[in-house]
């Protein structure tokens, strides 16, 4: 019998568009990019099966990494907005 590979979805930061598992929200480049108290944070909430609160946490990590991007930095430094 042929094993099914677990269904995938996209990372959720803007323009990435990289597979990932069902169970994960980011990419493991845009994982490593959190600072780590973000990453605790999902991580515990996830083990608590805290499916709610994973959500609202990765969505709060990929606009934290929307803002700290380096076309987010030149922006700034610029006096640009960023959308």
């Amino acid at each position: 019998m042929k094993r099914r590979s677990p269904p995938r979805h996209v990372c959720i930061v803007r323009g990435c568009g990289a597979a990932v598992p069902r169970w994960k929200r980011l990419c493991d480049a845009h994982w490593r990019l959190l600072p780590f108290d973000q990453r605790r944070a999902i991580a515990v909430a996830g083990q608590e099966k805290a499916i709610v609160r994973v959500s609202e946490l990765s969505l709060a990590a990929a606009r934290w990494i929307a803002e700290h991007s380096p076309a987010a930095e030149a922006a700034r430094r610029m006096g640009e907005a960023v959308e």
